[in-house]
């Protein structure tokens, strides 16, 4: 029995060494706690609304960073900013998903745009959201 346990052992241990996680252990962990919404183009849109072009921040794919609460960052994500819906969309095997607008999410980095989630304060509402951030030091610029 012992002298089966020990290459039994490296076995396992090697065999998981050969599994393939598509971005980083960090980002299965995170899509395990977090209940992800599937996001279906166009549901959205309704009759009334009527434009031209996209309603997303167009950015390179696998470009993008998450910056989590507790300081963890990971990169390489696809990840889209809806205007029209103000909210953060991840790709998953193929699939948008809706980023849920809470704290733990910090901040989001697309390409050249810099998001970072905040509280603000509009018609005497408090409300929380992706803000851009314009230029940051004493006094930050944001864009909602």
């Amino acid at each position: 029995m012992k002298k089966y346990l020990i290459p039994l052992l490296l076995l396992v241990s090697t065999a998981h060494s050969f599994c393939q996680t598509p971005i980083s252990p960090e980002f299965d962990k995170l899509w395990e706690d977090y209940k992800f919404v599937k996001f279906v183009d166009g549901d959205h849109l309704t009759q009334e609304q009527n434009y031209k072009g996209t309603p997303y921040v167009e950015v390179d794919e696998k470009a993008c960073t998450l910056f989590l609460q507790n300081e963890q960052i990971i990169e390489n994500l696809t990840i889209r900013y809806n205007i029209y819906k103000d909210q953060m969309e991840l790709m998953r095997k193929g699939i948008y998903y809706v980023i849920p607008r809470q704290k733990e999410f910090a901040a989001f980095q697309l390409a050249e745009h810099y998001f970072k989630y905040s509280t603000f304060s509009e018609n005497n509402q408090i409300l929380t959201g992706n803000l851009e951030v314009l230029s940051e030091g004493k006094c930050t610029l944001y864009t909602i």
